[in-house]
């Protein structure tokens, strides 16, 4: 059935009864293309270099993104004052941190050093740090990373086998055969 069926579609494609071709060539007329028109065939004018894309990301959002990406390793505190380790910085209140990007402009004042966070300000023109600020949450939980399977824990007292002898263990007494 199905090759009768596709026989049939072939037999009336083939035929006359198939849709007549729209444009033969000798039905074609040229046209031209006048100067200000946009020719989608013609050749291609010489192809202008791409504009480099400028880093739009400031300065501050790097230095956000790579002070919120520190690990606070520990705080401690000595003669009444913590200090931190935020990554590999020891940090202090009232200290500034070193630049942390290549060329950088702005500085980093510590403000506050707490047990659950550590508070960075931008210093201003005005030498003041308290407008722009960054807040860092210190977790100093220890979490798991990966959970391994865990083995029942093996018996303490083994019962000797009286068919292969078994071993025999100085607390232990041998085995009575009934």
């Amino acid at each position: 059935m199905k090759r009768f069926a596709l026989s049939l579609i072939f037999v009336f494609s083939a035929s006359g009864w198939a849709s007549p071709v729209g444009l033969l060539p000798e039905d074609k007329k040229p046209v031209t293309v006048e100067e200000g028109e946009r020719n989608p065939f013609g050749k291609r004018g010489p192809k202008t270099p791409n504009k480099i894309a400028e880093d739009t990301e400031s300065e501050e959002a790097r230095i956000r993104a790579i002070l919120s990406g520190l690990n606070t390793v520990g705080i401690g505190e000595s003669q009444g004052e913590l200090t931190a380790l935020l990554g590999s910085y020891a940090v202090k209140t009232g200290s500034e941190l070193p630049p942390v990007i290549p060329q950088q402009s702005e500085k980093i004042r510590v403000l506050n050093i707490g047990k659950d966070n550590i508070e960075l300000g931008f210093v201003e023109k005005d030498q003041t740090a308290e407008t722009r600020k960054i807040t860092i949450l210190v977790r100093m939980k220890p979490s798991v990373r990966y959970s391994l399977g865990v083995r029942p824990p093996k018996p303490d007292i083994q019962t000797p086998t009286t068919q292969f002898g078994g071993v025999l263990k100085s607390y232990e007494e041998p085995p009575t055969e009934k």
